[in-house]
């Protein structure tokens, strides 16, 4: 089905960036009907790199949440494992500290850690109806995260996207360009 009219009226858009990306990507594929607009930041609808998140995943599962006091405590035990600080401060945005004084991440680690490799992959999609509504795509300028023959399947997949390279910006466009994308997401949304 088409993407909802109404829905697309009032500037609703589903974003996603890097592993969200794909998620978001399928979504839109499986229910176009529910996604009447599609941001993907620094994304392919290829499969992923499951390295750099299996050590991520790795540094968080050996944080000892038990002896933890504060956030800022977690960060210095992290730095060695995850030595860039955009990284280390997005994932411990989802670190929470509860009532009683103890912390929990609020994604399952657990099934992240031993999925890894399920959750960087891209399905065959052999068959698949190309998603029909618009899709911003931005790309980081100084990323290596999304390779050159992404295009292709993009436009395949996506023939209504519209690649934008944020300046200066590497894989965490959001983090390194914040007003840019904000600004590009905020006028599609609008559209």
């Amino acid at each position: 089905p088409a993407p909802d009219p109404a829905a697309a009226a009032i500037g609703t858009a589903l974003v996603g960036h890097s592993l969200g990306g794909r998620a978001a990507m399928l979504a839109a594929l499986r229910r176009p009907d529910l996604v009447p607009r599609l941001v993907i930041a620094d994304s392919a609808p290829l499969a992923g790199p499951a390295g750099p998140l299996a050590r991520y995943a790795t540094a968080l599962q050996e944080l000892d949440l038990a002896r933890l006091s504060s956030r800022q405590e977690a960060d210095r035990a992290m730095a060695t494992a995850i030595p860039d600080p955009r990284i280390r401060g997005f994932l411990l945005a989802s670190l929470r500290p509860s009532a009683d004084g103890s912390w929990s991440w609020l994604f399952n680690l657990d099934v992240l850690a031993r999925d890894i490799d399920a959750a960087t992959a891209w399905p065959d999609l052999d068959g698949q109806p190309p998603y029909p509504g618009p899709v911003l795509w931005l790309l980081g300028q100084h990323s290596g995260h999304v390779p050159p023959a992404a295009r292709e399947q993009m436009r395949a997949l996506f023939p209504r996207a519209v690649a934008v390279t944020v300046k200066a910006a590497g894989h965490w466009v959001h983090a390194d360009q914040p007003a840019v994308v904000s600004q590009a997401i905020r006028q599609f949304a609008a559209g």
